[in-house]
């Protein structure tokens, strides 16, 4: 695609990878809510972009309203730790670190056949790596009607970047 918009085209190019955004464009548009609130310098543009995901990662999980699903499991918590147990902003290569979700039920009751899905992301939005219970056959068979559900990421998934957990999570139950 660098090609082609090289070449003189106009490539209309629409993504929340900042990184592929940054590397492909001069120029960005950024809509929020439905509306145009920047129009410039792609890094200035990213720069805004960021910002405002920033503002919305600032709300803890309990009080965001972006869900997706039946919401009958809400993640109401989220806590990075490093290998000592010591809360984090984030993670970096060669660290272990521990990834504490606290949820509930809506209904208040346990829950059977759970499966639990993370993206992880970088700075800009970019895939890292994604986490799930069902890859390797793990799948909680009923959890309570809350609690925490803790995943240790090794060293080696962090791919040699800063992770950082400001994305949606997304659940499938």
């Amino acid at each position: 695609m660098g090609d082609v918009a090289h070449e003189g085209r106009t490539v209309l190019f629409v993504s929340h990878n900042m990184a592929a955004m940054q590397s492909l464009c001069k120029r960005a548009l950024l809509l929020h809510g439905g509306h145009l609130v920047a129009d410039g310098d792609c890094k200035r543009v990213v720069d805004e972009y960021l910002q405002i995901v920033d503002q919305v990662s600032d709300l803890s999980l309990g009080e965001r309203s972006d869900r997706k699903g039946s919401q009958s499991l809400r993640f109401i918590g989220f806590e990075l730790r490093d290998s000592q147990g010591i809360c984090v902003p984030c993670g970096s290569s060669g660290q272990d670190m521990l990834i504490s979700l606290e949820y509930e039920s809506t209904a208040r009751t346990a829950l059977q056949n759970v499966h639990v899905a993370l993206g992880v992301h970088g700075r800009f939005d970019e895939n890292l790596f994604h986490l799930s219970t069902g890859v390797n056959g793990f799948d909680f068979e009923t959890v309570p009607a809350k609690g925490r559900i803790i995943c240790r990421i090794p060293p080696a998934a962090s791919s040699g970047r800063e992770i950082y957990f400001q994305s949606i999570l997304h659940s499938w139950w």
